[in-house]
């Protein structure tokens, strides 16, 4: 096992750039020859494409416990009726007809179904199929995915009585985009042209870096440990940590066989694994050796159980992007709605 800590020194982001990409020698120790090695085949590899359009599927599962959507109707439902009495109390205190009351007790009913609906939406939604075009421009550090549900959601709406406002949050069509650490786009056409700001999400550069086999650079940011040893096959394995007593931990296995393509990704908190990205059945697209096949499974509380396996159709590399401006932008006859700007319900 070989232990190295990349040194943290004052850098302009100019210098920080050259440091990450041009010179792995200046954040790795002179004897740590092989993580200066990946790290400079890593750099070549990042640095020799610009731009990528892939044409990919994507099968989605998520684990449904019964237990957990019988608490999540029982709190929803607690809070419709909470706010039916509230209502009732207020209606009365104001003197409302019986006509008015009925109304609102009407009201509540449909808000009842609704939940009851919107967890049939969610074991539906337990496994989906998306065919997905993600366009990335790496300079720019933006990405936008086109997302088309591939399943029958016709039918699925008819063989479950679900009305058009619940198909729209059951199919996953939409459009997301995510612009360097600016809130993430998420684009409706199908809801009267919405487009929302989603500020609590920014972009995961690290997952992108994998489909194409790159390690996200940020692994060799100053001040963050570094162990290697040799994996199996001739994989070399690199453990990171934000420093030498950090609790989080990211495991990098590297096959130096594809250019020190990266095909594994495990994030650990402790000992507990919470996520692993897996790569494999990689080809040569334009001298980049690059996967055709990735498997993302998280185990976060909130998450545990989801599943996600991509396959490859088609990959563009260098091909330039046309109109990247409006791209990754958001059409100007779409209205916005700011997410983080709602209120927030008590």
């Amino acid at each position: 096992m070989m232990l190295i800590r990349v040194q943290p020194t004052c850098m302009t982001l100019a210098s920080m750039l050259l440091a990450v990409f041009a010179r792995p020698e200046s954040v790795a120790s002179a004897d740590d020859g092989v993580v200066a090695e990946i790290q400079t085949s890593n750099a070549a590899r990042l640095s020799s494409v610009r731009d990528a359009v892939i044409e990919e599927t994507i099968q989605e599962a998520r684990q449904i416990d019964d237990g957990v959507v019988e608490e999540r109707r029982a709190e929803r439902t607690r809070g419709v009726l909470e706010q039916r009495e509230a209502k009732i109390a207020a209606a009365a205190k104001n003197g409302l007809d019986e006509k008015r009351l009925r109304n609102i007790e009407e009201s509540v009913a449909g808000q009842l179904e609704f939940v009851d609906d919107l967890l049939v939406i969610e074991r539906l939604n337990a496994e989906t199929q998306i065919e997905r075009r993600t366009t990335i421009d790496f300079s720019g550090r933006r990405i936008r995915r086109d997302d088309r549900d591939a399943r029958d959601v016709d039918s699925i709406c008819r063989k479950n009585g679900l009305s058009k406002w619940h198909r729209q949050s059951l199919e996953k069509n939409g459009v997301a985009i995510m612009d360097g650490a600016k809130p993430e786009i998420r684009l409706h056409p199908n809801v009267g042209k919405l487009a929302t700001l989603m500020s609590y999400r920014t972009i995961r550069w690290d997952s992108e870096m994998i489909k194409l086999g790159v390690i996200p650079s940020e692994m060799f940011s100053p001040g963050r440990t570094i162990e290697s040893r040799d994996g199996d096959n001739g994989a070399v394995i690199l453990t990171v940590r934000e420093s030498a007593n950090s609790d989080k931990m990211v495991e990098l296995t590297v096959d130096p066989r594809l250019g020190a393509a990266l095909t594994r990704m495990r994030t650990f908190e402790g000992e507990r694994l919470i996520e692993e990205i897996t790569a494999s059945e990689f080809r040569d697209i334009d001298g980049v050796s690059v996967p055709f096949k990735t498997r993302l499974a998280i185990h976060t509380p909130r998450q545990d159980g989801y599943v996600a396996e991509r396959k490859v159709k088609s990959v563009k590399l260098n091909a330039g992007i046309k109109d990247a401006d409006l791209l990754f932008g958001i059409p100007k006859d779409y209205s916005v709605q700011d997410i983080s700007a709602l209120p927030k319900v008590e």
